[in-house]
């Protein structure tokens, strides 16, 4: 699917899951474009797994948001 359709499916998706009188819905999905709408009732949930992540002891919010700064620069 190209990116305008994409970014019009999960728009669709979001309004229609977040309305009062719907039921619970789950997206797993391994990408997502940037900048999608998002409505203030979702809750997002990031699961990372490979081998190039760290073990939970070594892992924190924050050294991963440096980690995304420092890949953007």
């Amino acid at each position: 699917m190209d990116q305008r359709n994409e970014r019009l499916v999960h728009e669709l998706l979001v309004r229609t899951s977040c309305r009062e009188d719907t039921a619970q819905y789950f997206l797993i999905t391994p990408k997502l474009l940037p900048d999608l709408f998002y409505h203030e009732k979702m809750k997002i949930l990031c699961i990372f797994n490979g081998e190039n992540v760290p073990s939970a002891n070594d892992w924190s919010p924050e050294t991963y948001a440096k980690g995304l700064i420092r890949a953007a620069a």
